[in-house]
């Protein structure tokens, strides 16, 4: 169903933690080293495939600013974001996971973006 991919994160940047612009330009590193490697499986699964990123201090409202800018490319296009599901969850679980991807989603629901959330199982 689908034949083109193209794999988007986004890293928070804490201003207060950053200690100049090689802390953000290792991040950047890191970030485009972890998309290649999925571009490169989907490549080698015969899929067209590219990547893009970007850095800010609001997840929700970086990541929805980048995906709304690839939906104007390409307006046939469904999003998919991963929530960590634990078997048994508890209040740590929910303070450490919290709720990014239907944040996310809540935010391209309302400008016509399709947003699909699948479940990413932890044993833990």
């Amino acid at each position: 169903m689908y034949k083109n991919f193209i794999f988007v994160s986004v890293a928070e940047v804490d201003v207060g933690s950053f200690k100049g612009s090689d802390a953000v330009s290792c991040m950047e590193g890191s970030v485009c080293d972890f998309l290649r490697k999925y571009v490169e499986l989907a490549r080698k699964l015969g899929f067209a495939a590219d990547f893009k990123y970007d850095l800010g201090k609001d997840i929700v409202k970086t990541a929805s600013s980048l995906v709304e800018s690839i939906a104007k490319k390409f307006p046939k296009s469904t999003v998919f974001a991963g929530q960590s599901v634990f078997r048994q969850s508890g209040l740590i679980h929910r303070l450490m996971h919290n709720e990014t991807a239907f944040a996310i989603q809540q935010q391209l629901r309302w400008k016509g973006i399709t947003t699909v959330i699948l479940p990413i199982r932890i044993n833990i």
